[in-house]
């Protein structure tokens, strides 16, 4: 269980440095021109980038952020402006999802509304949307023969959407599509014959890279896979909310998880990706237990013990603590992740670590974990247009996106230094 107290992690000169790059950052993010810049440079760097102002919703987090680290430096007033330029590009969006639309805002007004409670009425403009949209959107899920990753999945799909609602629902406003779609995941949770739940990824739903499952995988991950279905269920019960079957689904991705944990020299983990067979059984084959927040093993250790937590299964919460501690550990010597960013990058390990000491695993790590923090603060380059890079595929890219860029790297930084568990990560099930 989570204590009660949130500690900064860090050593005193670290906090100076990473002070001071943050209010670095802020001056480029401040000015529109050089943001402009930035993004037209980071489309011509790479082909992979894609830009729409909705992205805006993040740097009105980063600035909330700042806000409540450095009070009265105006740092709101900026916050408060890119949130109206993220609404008004929302006119032109027809997506509800967590990153690329509509959840996102909402998740960046309902932050910004905490810290000062004047956005109710744009929130219930929000909820209306996300509710309508919603409805549709479960209406073709049920009716589809086949359900690829991304209708259930936190980046693009219905566990977006869930944390949402959740955090709507949790601050005392109804959401009336939450339970329709909480009774989805749970249905997807039934398990077949080979002892594999519906939220299976099929071979002709797979793309890119992934197509060379020909039989098909179960994704594990928190962004991608069936962890992130798993923490939502898990958050539905911690928020006492009475669905048909609730908790006999979550203790079945439980048991799941537990019947498919692999070990390595550093002990316990969970692979981000299980492939199947031609029997439509899984295929053991010790699949890398990686560090990132996306796929690594820490963040499927976190929602497996979050979920064992809410079921209130004694009998697993030794598998989940050895598997986080285990994460820590090879994460730390290791030490292979070549980004710096939230997705799949130091940033996101890092975040990760604060959680795991947080939760009381591996605290005489901590010294190893602030070189990680160090390559953080090592890697700014004022010289460029957001201040960090994403270099994850050999190009260097002025991203300055959340996942994938600097946004996101500096929300680390800012909840690396306070004493306050953030809010800002319940976007990444962290919390």
């Amino acid at each position: 269980m989570k204590q009660t107290v949130w500690k900064s992690r860090i050593s005193s000169p670290q906090r100076g440095l990473a002070i001071e790059v943050l209010r670095k950052l802020a001056t480029k993010f401040q000015d529109s021109n050089n943001c402009l810049k930035g993004i037209a440079s980071a489309r011509s760097q790479s082909e992979y980038f894609h830009w729409h102002d909705y992205h805006y919703a993040h740097f009105a987090m980063f600035f909330c952020e700042l806000d409540r680290l450095l009070p009265g430096e105006g740092y709101f007033v900026l916050a408060h402006r890119y949130l109206l330029k993220a609404i008004e590009a929302s006119k032109e969006c027809f997506g509800i999802s967590m990153f690329e639309g509509t959840t996102g805002i909402g998740m960046a007004a309902q932050l910004l509304h905490e810290r000062f409670p004047r956005y109710a009425s744009l929130l219930s403009s929000i909820d209306h949307v996300i509710n309508k949209h919603c409805a549709s959107l479960l209406i073709d899920i049920r009716c589809s023969k086949s359900i690829p990753e991304e209708s259930f999945d936190l980046i693009s799909g219905l566990s977006g959407i869930a944390r949402y609602f959740i955090c709507r629902a949790n601050a005392g406003v109804a959401q009336p599509q939450l339970a329709p779609l909480l009774q989805v995941l749970i249905d997807l949770s039934a398990i077949d014959g080979q002892g594999i739940p519906e939220y299976k990824t099929k071979p002709q739903d797979l793309v890119g890279s992934l197509s060379n499952y020909k039989f098909g995988l179960v994704n594990l991950g928190l962004a991608h896979g069936i962890a992130g279905p798993l923490t939502i269920m898990s958050l539905a019960i911690e928020s006492k909310l009475e669905i048909p079957m609730l908790k006999i689904a979550t203790k079945r991705l439980v048991q799941f998880f537990v019947d498919n944990i692999s070990e390595d020299e550093f002990g316990l983990g969970w692979p981000g990706l299980l492939p199947l067979n031609e029997e439509q059984q899984i295929a053991y084959g010790g699949g890398e237990l990686g560090s990132s927040w996306c796929y690594g093993s820490a963040s499927i250790a976190q929602a497996v013990g979050r979920a064992v937590n809410a079921v209130e299964t004694p009998e697993f919460v030794s598998v989940t603590t050895a598997a986080t501690s285990a994460a820590v550990r090879r994460s730390l010597k290791n030490n292979d992740l070549h980004s710096l960013t939230l997705c799949h990058g130091k940033a996101g390990l890092f975040l990760n670590l604060l959680h795991a000491f947080n939760d009381g695993a591996c605290e005489y790590e901590i010294e190893s974990a602030r070189i990680v923090f160090d390559d953080l603060l090592n890697g700014f380059d004022a010289d460029t247009a957001f201040g960090f890079q994403n270099n994850e595929k050999g190009t260097c890219i002025d991203d300055p996106k959340f996942l994938s860029g600097s946004i996101g790297i500096g929300l680390v930084l800012i909840a690396a230094m306070q004493d306050t568990e953030p809010l800002w990560d319940r976007m990444l099930l962290l919390k």
